[in-house]
């Protein structure tokens, strides 16, 4: 597996995506050093992702105002 180094760009993210989503078919236990590893990748990206792509603050009426509006699926 790749070093794990800080996520910096759109294609260290990408990288980083693309090895966390190999876990998921068999995820390692807590504490092992495949489980750092996983922990340390999903910190990494929440951290990037938090940076790039934020998610608005909201006003919760408008919210529920949203909510009681929108079509039933």
């Amino acid at each position: 597996m790749p070093d794990i180094r800080l996520i910096k760009t759109e294609a260290d993210y990408e990288a980083a995506m693309a090895q966390i989503d190999e876990f998921f078919a068999d995820l390692p236990e807590p504490g092992t050093p495949e489980g750092d590893r996983f922990e340390l990748l999903t910190v990494l990206v929440a951290r990037y992702e938090e940076e790039h792509y934020p998610i608005p603050k909201a006003d919760p009426v408008d919210l529920l105002r949203f909510a009681i509006e929108a079509p039933e699926h």
